[in-house]
């Protein structure tokens, strides 16, 4: 009897590394949502967010912004946001320090945290407007807070 070959793993080529497709399909489907928003003021129309995008979106754009990190103008600089969702499950530290970013799931001290309902946060993480402008509430340092996309630049 032959053993089965173990299947090799898909990988596909982005511009920030190679992922699997899974990975892609997120990316894709975040832009969809992202330019979507973007339409809003020439399309008049209802928000084009599902109810079931914020909830699989948040974890995986937190995830997104840790690879962007690489090319932040502040790389190698140390600074904590804390990101806490009030209307649903979710709550993040984000750490940037000696040229690297991780996110660590759960409660904790941060330099600037941000407060708010899911879609909140999340379109102030893809950089489409201030934290006052989506329900998010600032504490720590504000100037730090307004300034998250120049840590984790990208969509």
């Amino acid at each position: 009897m032959t053993e089965a070959m173990p299947r090799p793993e898909l990988i596909l080529k982005m511009p920030f590394g190679e992922v699997p497709p899974r990975i892609a399909a997120t990316l894709r489907l975040n832009e969809y949502v992202i330019h979507g928003h973007d339409l809003l003021p020439a399309l008049d129309g209802p928000d084009p967010v599902p109810e079931w995008f914020i909830p699989a979106a948040l974890p995986d754009s937190i995830n997104l912004l840790m690879r962007l990190h690489q090319r932040s103008p502040h790389k190698g600089k140390a600074a904590s946001f804390h990101l806490h969702r009030t209307d649903g499950e979710g709550e993040w530290i984000l750490r940037a320090q000696d040229g690297q970013a991780v996110a660590e799931p759960g409660h904790g001290k941060a330099d600037a945290a941000l407060r708010g309902p899911g879609e909140g946060l999340y379109w102030v993480m893809m950089g489409r407007g201030a934290p006052q402008e989506h329900g998010v509430e600032v504490q720590g340092d504000e100037a730090l807070a307004a300034a998250l996309k120049e840590w984790f630049p990208g969509p």
